[in-house]
């Protein structure tokens, strides 16, 4: 009878705990949970709780601090992990309430009333607090004037990432309002990410001419390009499609269109007026440019182009391109040569062409 020797004693003792971790039953996955504080009356709390994602665990405790007069006072509660809805002990008029998770084990998504919202981002010196803060009072309804609130709040703020979130959520609770949008378009001065979220949130707003032209300024004098590319994409969202549409042609005329061309091509994708663009297309083919930018080129053309010796002077040029990725979009668009030249073009890769994904695409051939 054979023995079992030291090495393999020793290869299962150390097993033994890894196959005990995984048979003990218990979730290895963060349990997410959406965690929603209301307050039918002054001094009443309910706490209601609803999965969104993870294994329930059965009952769990959350860590929670109630605030009043500058004081913390932790109430902990215990909630059935799928799905629940409690009443909290009160210690009387709160300014807050936090609803903590448990770190590695349960994250919490909170949501409660908008002063406390307030409260937490004017007292705490938690950095994280202050930005949970700040996001949400992006979609605060209960107050008035809370543009004007997070106006304030932006200008006093010195946190970038809170900052940030803050300028966000004003243009939010503004809606594109009239007179509301120089805040947004001072802070294009700031540095980024504060000046590229000012040129997003100008979006909201389409007709007022002060905005589309310190956006046009920017496009056209800006020597930042993620802030240009974002211009752009705000242009496009706040005049008329044709003005667009111009400014987007002319800019890819020119000698430093690559930085823009992304933002432009993807513009132009799936739309007819894609054609004004077909004379420079085939510049933004070459092996040169990032493949993101040949492969909306390349999309572009394959919509807008039919004719097939156009195609077979693409394949001539790009079949045998260096990018296999390149080479497969090629093969993808066979169906546009001429039966003969898709014929030719393929007898004269069968025995080259050696990437598997590529002969994937080769007609007739399976990967």
């Amino acid at each position: 009878m054979a023995t079992t020797t030291p090495l393999i004693l020793f290869l299962l003792m150390a097993f033994v705990p890894v196959l005990r971790a995984n048979t003990a039953g218990e979730p290895t996955d963060t349990l997410r949970l959406q965690v929603t504080l209301t307050m039918p009356s002054e001094g009443e709390m309910w706490l209601t709780v609803r999965p969104l994602s993870g294994t329930a665990r059965g009952s769990v405790t959350l860590p929670v601090v109630q605030f009043r007069g500058g004081t913390e006072f932790p109430t902990p509660v215990t909630v059935a992990s799928t799905g629940d809805r409690v009443r909290l002990t009160s210690i009387g008029s709160i300014d807050n309430v936090i609803v903590r998770g448990v770190p590695g084990s349960i994250d919490v998504v909170e949501s409660k009333p908008d002063r406390f919202w307030l409260y937490q981002i004017r007292t705490s010196t938690d950095p994280d607090l202050r930005l949970h803060a700040a996001v949400a009072l992006g979609d605060a309804t209960e107050l008035p004037d809370m543009a004007l609130a997070l106006s304030e709040l932006y200008r006093g703020e010195r946190q970038t990432d809170v900052r940030n979130a803050l300028l966000s959520s004003y243009a939010k609770q503004s809606r594109g309002r009239t007179g509301s949008h120089p805040l947004i378009v001072n802070a294009l001065k700031e540095p980024a990410p504060i000046r590229i979220t000012a040129m997003r949130e100008l979006a909201r707003y389409e007709g007022v001419m002060p905005v589309r032209n310190e956006v046009l300024d920017v496009i056209r004098n800006a020597s930042d390009v993620d802030l240009v590319n974002q211009a752009l994409r705000t242009y496009r969202a706040i005049v008329p499609l044709a003005e667009s549409d111009d400014l987007m042609r002319r800019l890819l005329n020119e000698d430093d269109a690559a930085e823009f061309a992304a933002t432009i091509l993807a513009s132009f994708e799936g739309r007819e007026e894609a054609r004004i663009l077909r004379n420079r297309l085939p510049a933004f083919l070459d092996s040169k440019q990032d493949f993101s930018i040949r492969k909306s080129a390349f999309s572009i053309l394959t919509a807008i182009e039919k004719e097939p010796s156009y195609w077979r002077g693409v394949f001539e040029t790009y079949v045998s391109d260096a990018d296999p990725l390149f080479r497969i979009l090629i093969w993808d668009a066979a169906g546009l040569l001429a039966p003969e030249d898709r014929e030719s073009f393929l007898r004269s890769r069968l025995d080259v062409e050696t990437d598997p994904a590529v002969r994937g695409r080769l007609p007739g051939l399976n990967p």
